[in-house]
């Protein structure tokens, strides 16, 4: 229970274990409708974000997603021609993991 509270996870969606359910993974296509990140064919693949749920799991995902998504829109020039939003999104967890390892 303290699991879903850290993952901010509604209640009845399971916590993420090994394998997405087909719940988890609707929550996830629908954090990424309507951003940048929903028309790269790179990030509709689960056993990525079977590995980002694996490497943070105590990250809230859906909230890192809309920062993201939120930074990208406040620095066009800064992401402009950019394709690799696989790369871009992990290390957007590992920052955020850290700094809130580091109480940040």
């Amino acid at each position: 229970e303290k699991r879903r509270e850290e993952r901010k996870i509604p209640p009845s969606l399971p916590p993420p274990t090994g394998t997405i359910t087909p719940t988890y993974w609707q929550a996830i296509q629908s954090w990424l409708a309507g951003t940048r990140f929903a028309t790269s064919p790179s990030l509709a693949d689960p056993r990525w974000w079977n590995a980002q749920l694996e490497a943070f799991p105590n990250l809230d995902l859906e909230a890192e997603v809309k920062g993201a998504e939120a930074w990208c829109i406040s620095n066009p020039r800064k992401v402009a021609g950019r394709k690799e939003w696989q790369r871009f999104l992990h290390n957007w967890f590992k920052r955020s993991d850290g700094d809130r390892r580091a109480g940040g």
